[in-house]
């Protein structure tokens, strides 16, 4: 209330004395408002390293979309000294993605569930289009399962999936990636490709952890398909697989038996 004159007489100072007990008290949301005060000198003398630090916290803790904000013009204008688009495009990608039209995307998930799977559709294809990664990847979802009663034949449908897909993956989501692999392993939306396909699989297993794409990648390696026949390089994937996702531990093990027989008649050949 100090701090928005609520009630009382404006005052920043006192604004951040009450927040600063509020931070000592572990309020995420306290942290916010210091990080404000410090970083455009609201009732503090202006400490911009200081400020970037607090609204990280509100960030990271609370989940607050004034703080991604701020910190978004912190690296724009380059506060903290150094300019940071690349991470100030992110966090206003962030905040916009929550703006009003959000509820949009709510709609479109009830559309769907209840059945109008061409509503749903034409709703995420508009919000992809507005960069929304997880529109992109239901989109994609949609198409591919072909729900609808788009009057286009199965490749067309593909093609159009394997947009969303790519979108989402470029994105980050490491879900859509492997997928992307997968379009280019079996041809769907386009020509058939396994090298395209294995590079998929290794950007979604070296960036992003998948372990779907490692197991995919260790077959690959096994069979030869799309790189050269490697079976340590195959085993080594299959193991990495296993160990980011324990719930692999059946598909790797049977993989890892016919491996290693392969291996041993090799070695007897």
């Amino acid at each position: 209330m100090y701090f928005y004159g609520l009630g009382v007489k404006k005052d920043y100072t006192h604004a951040m004395e009450l927040f600063q007990t509020a931070v000592d008290k572990g309020s995420p949301e306290a942290h916010l408002y210091l990080g404000m005060g410090y970083l455009y000198g609201l009732g503090k003398q202006a400490n911009p390293v200081r400020g970037v630090s607090s609204l990280q916290i509100s960030s990271s803790q609370g989940g607050h979309i004034l703080a991604q904000f701020h910190l978004a013009e912190a690296l724009t204008k380059g506060l903290t000294g150094r300019k940071n688009c690349n991470q100030a495009v992110e966090l206003y990608k962030s905040v916009s993605e929550r703006g009003k039209w959000a509820w949009l995307h709510r709609e479109a998930y009830r559309l769907y569930t209840t059945g109008d799977a061409d509503s749903a559709l034409l709703m995420y294809l508009h919000l992809g289009e507005l960069g929304i990664e997880v529109a992109q990847c239901n989109a994609g979802f949609i198409l591919e399962e072909d729900e609808t009663s788009v009057m286009l034949n199965k490749t067309e449908i593909l093609k159009r999936a394997l947009v969303m897909w790519s979108r989402s993956a470029t994105q980050g989501y490491s879900a859509a990636r492997v997928k992307l692999g997968d379009y280019y392993y079996y041809g769907y939306g386009t020509e058939t490709d396994h090298v395209l396909a294995a590079e998929q699989y290794r950007l979604a297993s070296d960036r992003m952890s998948n372990a779907q794409a490692m197991f995919n990648l260790g077959y690959m390696y096994e069979n030869g398909i799309g790189l050269q026949k490697d079976y340590h390089l195959a085993k080594r994937y299959y193991d990495l697989s296993y160990q980011s996702s324990p719930e692999a531990a059946v598909p790797v093990n049977i993989a890892l038996l016919k491996l290693n027989a392969l291996f041993y008649y090799d070695t007897i050949l």
